[in-house]
């Protein structure tokens, strides 16, 4: 299982996207996270 974190910058209080186009919901920023402690204690969780 992979966790997908999306970015936030909280100081501008938006969510980032690599194009700059704050309108497309595709250019959002993700990381994913394998193999982490998160999913080893909490396997088959979907996280938000």
């Amino acid at each position: 299982m992979t966790i997908q974190a999306k970015h936030f910058d909280t100081r501008l209080n938006q969510w980032v996207h690599t194009d700059g186009n704050t309108n497309n919901p595709d250019s959002l920023l993700k990381e994913e996270l394998n193999n982490t402690l998160l999913e080893h204690f909490f396997p088959g969780v979907n996280f938000s």
